[in-house]
């Protein structure tokens, strides 16, 4: 087979590539460097049985969408280009567009297809920044030069900017460069799974820290409210003024303090960190908030015991919750879920789970834009237990 071969581009796949067939065979391929519709060659980069991988060498016929002068000089395809924001030469609305289109394309080859219509389902919720809105960001340096990690070479990327961060860490930045040669960031070990050191930076921080991931919180402080408000709205239309509360992966207690102002009697937060929760109580001494150590992946079967609590709230990781099934179908008094997903797939499996034990209805489902410029996405999702 030849190596190169040109196509028009059909669809955007999950993990936002290009899907095209190659004419001499209908092979699906995906591909980086183009877009819906857009006529291109491509030169192939691997192949299997049934599919492959390709990237775009030349456009032949372009988008109306694509933009002539991106933002990020780096965002490119190539070994030397850092690729972590993928879309950032597409129009705005049209990203947004397109990542609306592939979850409904998911839920509807789903089983829970039939509970999503056209008036629970709401439109996306834009980000009002599409640049400079990441308020955290890992960094790697061998010392001699600090970037990110290229998603083609596997190899460092040396940055002096980076559009899509704030302007506070943006600052942070060019104080790192300016630290440079640093030998403290070199390799100290050859036994070392990595060949750089982690330098994560915050809103919170003056200075990177060092090879330590700091606790978890949403890299998109707009969009955050904007989630935050979204919880709220929900709780607050429950038709209970007395709500006993399970929140899972309650984290550092982004959301725990928005629940705590709503109409709640009592709220249960457990995630398996123990010292954040220590500072989470410590945070709110408040009667209402109860908290408890558990690791959600594998917990014992005293967590699913005696559950009374009528509303349950979960922001869990990349994974899911494998468990939201088994959880439900000993509540008894469960009368709402309130899921708020950052993958679409293992949110579907997780909703398919709950079908299996338990009746319900979907009242609102939503796409949260967190990470514009790429093609991730949250869901957010309130769900009615018959």
């Amino acid at each position: 087979m030849l190596n190169k071969f040109t196509a028009q581009v059909e669809d955007v796949s999950f993990k936002g590539l290009a899907v095209v067939k190659r004419p001499s065979d209908q092979k699906t391929f995906f591909c980086t460097g183009a877009w819906l519709d857009e006529e291109a060659e491509f030169e192939i980069t691997s192949e299997k049985k049934n599919y492959g991988f390709a990237k775009a060498t030349s456009i032949i016929t372009k988008s109306p969408f694509r933009l002539e002068d991106p933002a990020c000089k780096l965002s490119g395809i190539e070994s030397t280009d850092c690729s972590g924001c993928p879309w950032s030469f597409i129009d705005y609305d049209q990203q947004l567009t397109v990542k609306e289109r592939i979850l409904k394309s998911q839920l509807s080859r789903s089983k829970i297809k039939d509970l999503v219509t056209d008036t629970n389902f709401k439109s996306i919720i834009r980000s009002e920044k599409n640049w400079a809105y990441r308020n955290r960001a890992e960094l790697k340096s061998d010392g001699k030069k600090v970037g990110y990690i290229s998603s083609v070479s596997k190899k460092l990327v040396p940055i002096t900017s980076c559009p899509v961060l704030t302007e506070d860490l943006q600052t942070k930045l060019k104080n790192i460069t300016k630290d440079l040669p640093n030998k403290t960031w070199e390799k100290q070990s050859t036994k070392s799974t990595s060949n750089y050191t982690h330098l994560f930076i915050n809103e919170h921080f003056d200075r990177p820290v060092v090879n330590t991931r700091t606790s978890f919180e949403q890299g998109n402080s707009g969009q955050n409210q904007e989630l935050k408000s979204w919880l709220t709205k929900q709780i607050k239309e429950i038709d209970d003024t007395d709500l006993s509360t399970l929140e899972l992966f309650c984290g550092s207690g982004n959301l725990t303090t928005e629940i705590l102002k709503t109409q709640i009697s009592d709220l249960t937060a457990i995630d398996c960190d123990k010292k954040g929760l220590k500072r989470l109580k410590n945070k709110h001494a408040d009667e209402k908030l109860h908290t408890d150590v558990i690791d959600l992946f594998k917990p014992e079967d005293s967590f699913f015991k005696n559950r009374t609590e009528e509303l349950l709230i979960l922001d869990p990781p990349r994974d899911g919750f494998s468990h939201l099934g088994k959880l439900a179908s000993n509540m008894g008094s469960l009368s709402d879920i309130i899921y708020i997903s950052c993958n679409p797939i293992s949110f579907i499996k997780d909703l398919e789970s709950l079908r299996s034990e338990k009746t319900f209805t979907i009242e609102t489902i939503q796409a949260l834009d967190m990470f514009p410029q790429t093609p991730h996405v949250e869901v957010l999702c309130h769900i009615k237990v018959l």
